[in-house]
């Protein structure tokens, strides 16, 4: 685990020189990348050849279960925007997920209503807290674990080796990606990973990089969504 990143990029330079007047371009010293006529991401993973239709919601349990048995090909299991990070939340989430991994996930409401999973589940992609985010409830020399390895790490170490063994994989969905730096540290932190599933751009600075936000994890990415 490592405590939350100094940002791999230098976005307060990149605002004043964008303020000042400079555009938006393709970085020069990624200028390879652009030449490679042979570069490729990897190919899509079991559980995301399919992804017509997308769900998201955050992981409390009766979401959990809804989402899976939605008839969405995919689930986006949101640690971020749709989860308020609470210790509670956090550490419940992971649970719901670890329990829905393993299919012995269940919940009763306080009418008595029972629900379990179906035969047919949605694939589920880890949507963790993004680089900015501390976890204060954990310390490493001091400082706030970085949320989003917290985030992967719970997740990865609960549930990667029985989605392997099912035939799919422990898949993420990156938020919030400004630049091809940040990809490069998720690419070194996640490189025991087979797939980390559509990094997110989120504004249009990110979006004139996107070719070289994939190609530090390029193994490991199956696509890239912007917006």
């Amino acid at each position: 685990m490592a405590a939350v990143p100094r940002r791999p990029d230098t976005r307060a330079a990149r605002d004043a020189d964008l303020a000042a007047g400079a555009t938006l371009d393709f970085l020069p010293e990624t200028a390879a990348i652009r030449r490679d006529d042979t570069w490729r991401v990897a190919p899509h993973a079991p559980g995301l050849v399919d992804r017509r239709c997308e769900i998201t919601g955050p992981t409390d349990r009766k979401m959990t279960i809804n989402a899976l048995n939605s008839g969405a090909r995919v689930w986006l299991a949101d640690l971020e925007d749709a989860n308020a990070p609470p210790w509670t939340n956090v550490v419940g989430g992971q649970i719901n997920l670890r329990d829905a991994v393993a299919r012995r996930i269940d919940y009763t409401s306080a009418d008595g209503k029972a629900y379990t999973l179906d035969e047919r589940t949605a694939t589920i992609v880890v949507r963790p807290r993004g680089w900015h985010l501390p976890e204060k409830h954990i310390l490493i020399d001091g400082r706030p674990a970085s949320g989003s390895l917290v985030d992967f790490g719970l997740y990865f170490f609960h549930c990667a080796n029985t989605l392997l063994q099912s035939g799919t994989g422990p898949y993420f969905y990156l938020p919030k990606l400004e630049s091809h730096l940040p990809g490069q540290v998720s690419g070194q932190h996640h490189r025991t990973t087979p797939h980390v599933a559509l990094p997110r751009i989120r504004i249009i600075r990110g979006a004139s990089t996107a070719g070289n936000i994939d190609s530090p994890p390029s193994h490991h990415s199956t696509s890239t969504c912007c917006a």
